[in-house]
């Protein structure tokens, strides 16, 4: 996306992982950087 997130963007993320449908995420790193890592190389 090339732009910094907005506070409101992240959280989204923070909301879905305190709800229910969450439940089931378990161990896992959840990156909310708007594809940065993958523009950079880092990603899968």
């Amino acid at each position: 996306m090339k732009r910094a997130a907005e506070p409101q963007e992240i959280a989204y993320a923070a909301v879905f992982l305190a709800s229910s449908d969450a439940k089931y995420i378990h161990g896992t790193i959840l990156v909310v950087d708007g594809g940065l890592m993958q523009f950079m190389g880092q990603g899968a």
